[in-house]
């Protein structure tokens, strides 16, 4: 693709600007949901403080002053935004980091939420192509194979959690049909 070649960024599920008391489910999703913010607007963030309960990102760029706190609620488990200072002030070179932010996690995530039945999505090397058409981002083959990989796992289950399962199925198989 040529740079205007790509189609206008259109995800569904990430246009959302993060704001103070912004729920999410578990730290995870919210990581995951900043990130895939952070690759839409185009800037590069750190975690600049992690503790079990919270953590905290920051720009990048340590002159910045964009930041955002975010919060376990009350061992639910639920988390939230808890403040947040969502004004860049960084240089173009440091923003123009945010490719770093397309991890394997957060592609799964973009993939996972794209199709109902990750495993009858696209190839790997299919991925790819949307992924430079809806983010922008141009990641590795194995990258993207990672990612549908993870997706697959997170939705159908992991093969070797099934296979430890087996034993305690036969034994409610034999229970249930004697003889």
């Amino acid at each position: 693709y040529e740079a205007e070649d790509v189609p206008v960024l259109n995800l569904d599920d990430s246009d959302d600007k993060p704001f103070v008391r912004k729920l999410y489910a578990t730290k995870q999703d919210c990581q995951i949901g900043l990130a895939i913010y952070a690759i839409n607007q185009q800037f590069h963030f750190r975690q600049s403080r992690t503790t079990r309960r919270s953590f905290v990102l920051s720009c990048y760029d340590t002159h910045c002053d964009w930041r955002i706190l975010a919060k376990e609620l009350t061992n639910c488990g639920y988390y939230t935004i808890k403040k947040a200072q969502l004004n860049h002030c960084c240089t173009i070179d440091t923003r123009n980091l945010y490719r770093k932010k397309a991890t394997s996690k957060v592609i799964a995530h973009v993939y996972r939420s794209r199709y109902s039945e990750p495993s009858n999505g696209p190839k790997s090397m299919q991925l790819q192509q949307l992924l430079l058409e809806d983010l922008r981002i141009s990641a590795s083959y194995m990258k993207c194979h990672r990612a549908k990989g993870q997706a697959i796992d997170d939705t159908v289950g992991n093969a070797e959690d099934s296979f430890l399962n087996l034993e305690s199925y036969f034994e409610r198989l034999k229970a249930t049909n004697p003889g």
